[in-house]
């Protein structure tokens, strides 16, 4: 929608610039540039909008996710549809565990979480192979189940498998109201989703930044020759009153 309402204001400013460089004369070239610096910008929101995930469309930093008020389950919901979507999922899984957001099934001796239920119901599964520093290349299959509620909180469950030592490993991450930290983990959460996410389709990333640096220099060069039209181009001259003596 704001890229919609985005490209509609860019040929809105097009059509006004193009009638005000008609009036005061500001040359062929200068609103050739402009044109064409529009067209790029507009071309990059496009490649945005189609090849940006959508989380980073929707929110792209805390602030933006902060200011709807979500409830504190949204942002374990967006970490799921990020899993669903996102190329190297993987990581971030990996990266709730390094940072103890997730636990470990195995060393919860007593827990109130409902650890069965997060188990069960749909699931997305998937395998990787991971380049080890040592060189070898073991494949991991994770398999991460949808959230379910409980109370008025939520949980995920997700399994990892290594071909490694062979061992499957069960790890929860749940998203508790009364837990103290609740706000560090939100926010730690969603800035794992939009930092890996910010990662994706590199090629298209770097197509759309270049053609808005593009866009910024035509618009440059745009100013700087309609500065050097208007200065250059000989003024009409007014006749004098002389002129008009024998007539």
């Amino acid at each position: 929608m704001s890229s919609a309402l985005s490209l509609a204001t860019l040929f809105s400013v097009i059509a006004i610039v193009t009638k005000f460089a008609d009036l005061v004369n500001l040359g062929v070239y200068a609103l050739g540039c402009f044109i064409a610096a529009v067209v790029c910008y507009a071309v990059a929101i496009g490649i945005i909008k189609f090849r940006a995930p959508p989380i980073l469309q929707e929110y792209p930093d805390f602030k933006s996710y902060d200011d709807k008020k979500h409830s504190h389950r949204w942002v374990l919901w967006q970490f799921y549809h990020a899993i669903q979507s996102l190329e190297h999922v993987f990581k971030l899984l990996e990266e709730t565990v390094a940072k103890k957001l997730s636990k470990d099934v195995a060393a919860m001796s007593r827990s109130r979480l409902p650890l069965t239920a997060s188990f069960k119901g749909s699931y997305l599964a998937k395998r990787v192979e991971i380049t080890q520093p040592d060189g070898s290349t073991p494949t991991y299959d994770f398999c991460v189940h949808e959230p379910v509620n409980f109370d008025r909180d939520l949980i995920m469950g997700f399994t990892v498998k290594s071909s490694a030592d062979g061992i499957e490993r069960k790890y929860v991450l749940p998203i508790r109201e009364s837990d103290e930290k609740l706000d560090l983990k939100v926010k730690e959460l969603f800035w794992i989703v939009l930092t890996e996410a910010a990662k994706e389709n590199p090629v298209s990333r770097w197509i759309a930044w270049s053609l808005v640096r593009l866009a910024g220099a035509l618009l440059i060069l745009a100013v700087g020759l309609a500065v050097g039209h208007v200065l250059l181009t000989p003024k009409p001259q007014t006749p004098s009153p002389c002129c008009f003596q024998n007539v």
